[in-house]
């Protein structure tokens, strides 16, 4: 087995450089997708050499769309990676104009929104989730926080919290939230 192929087992694309990339919300079957063979990666998001039985939630995608190997057989990602990766997901960006909300240190109280993304990540401080909100007013809110919110995406339902500060995020303006709760 030569480097490629080595690489491409261990980062889970076939002896083809297919890789299946699971779309949709992944969060609650995060487990279910590991035990399955799935892995996560920031850019390719779950993705598995073999759909195993989540045909109906997989994207195709082959290694030469997302990375270039140089003559030794170490692999580069494309800078376009993940834009290709959330295009062929058909996953929406976010919205491009979204204005920050108050200032920070102020109270925000039963503001209407819709869970729009989430996702986490395990460092330092042990998993973190990151929420993101969208307002009836199209304004975009992030709340990073160790709680689990049992709410899918597009769900709607009532926060409240605290303006920790004002964030842009690939030209996205974001307000941070900290001290969160759902208001029901």
């Amino acid at each position: 087995m030569n480097k490629k192929e080595k690489w491409l087992e261990i980062n889970k694309f076939n002896a083809e450089g297919d890789t299946y990339i699971i779309t949709g919300e992944t969060y609650s079957i995060k487990d279910e997708l590991k035990e399955a063979g799935f892995r996560y990666d920031p850019t390719l998001l779950w993705h598995g050499p073999d759909p195993a039985g989540y045909e109906n939630r997989c994207v195709k995608m082959n290694v030469t769309e997302l990375f270039e190997f140089d003559e030794n057989g170490n692999p580069n990602m494309l800078p376009t990676a993940k834009d290709i990766v959330r295009g062929k997901a058909n996953i929406p960006e976010l919205n491009a104009t979204s204005e920050w909300v108050g200032q920070p240190g102020d109270r925000i109280k039963d503001e209407e929104v819709v869970l729009v993304k989430k996702a986490s990540f395990t460092g330092r401080y042990g998993l973190t989730n990151i929420y993101t909100f969208e307002d009836n007013n199209g304004n975009l809110y992030t709340w990073f926080t160790a709680t689990f919110l049992n709410k899918a995406v597009n769900d709607k339902f009532k926060i409240k919290g605290t303006i920790k500060k004002h964030d842009e995020f690939r030209g996205v303006k974001t307000t941070v939230l900290t001290r969160c709760r759902v208001v029901e």
